[in-house]
């Protein structure tokens, strides 16, 4: 009996010291990541967190300079204007211009109520929902109509727009 006890003993002896090491062992696994955040943070952002909620949310730009940066480019809107402009009318954009929370467009077609399709086309999309026609002006050249519109971005989520998939 004497003997049984002891090897009882010493099993619960070497679990103990195994429990030991694996604490150990995760502790200083914690500390090397800790670290390793903290560098990336710091090269990231300027600033070490070792707190990986508040690390997330700086590198998501929440308070900081990262969140200047748009989260579509202007080629992910220039493809949902792609998408959202009318296939049956004629038209030709002679000027896009996309900034940071505006469209700006200039064009030609053959008909004034053209730019109301275009407009309610551009309206179909979560980006352009407040689509405005700045007007269509006639030339006398040719006959054909010169338009603008303009409106602003609305699709700054996160999201990509609509693709024609």
């Amino acid at each position: 009996m004497l003997r049984l006890g002891a090897w009882a003993a010493l099993v619960l002896l070497l679990a103990a010291v195994s429990s030991g090491a694996k604490v150990f062992a995760l502790s200083r696994q914690e500390q090397l990541l800790d670290k390793a955040l903290c560098d990336a943070t710091q090269r990231l952002v300027g600033k070490c967190y070792d707190n990986d909620e508040l690390a997330v949310a700086a590198l998501k730009g929440k308070g900081t300079a990262a969140a200047s940066i748009p989260k579509n480019s202007a080629v992910d809107i220039f493809t949902e204007l792609s998408v959202r402009s009318p296939r049956d009318v004629a038209l030709k954009y002679d000027r896009i211009e996309i900034t940071r929370d505006k469209l700006h467009l200039q064009g030609v077609t053959d008909a004034a109520q053209n730019v109301d399709k275009i407009v309610s086309g551009l309206r179909a999309s979560r980006c352009f929902g407040d689509a405005r026609s700045g007007g269509a002006r006639k030339r006398s050249l040719d006959g054909k109509f010169e338009f603008t519109i303009d409106s602003d971005l609305t699709c700054d989520t996160g999201e990509k727009p609509a693709g024609r998939g």
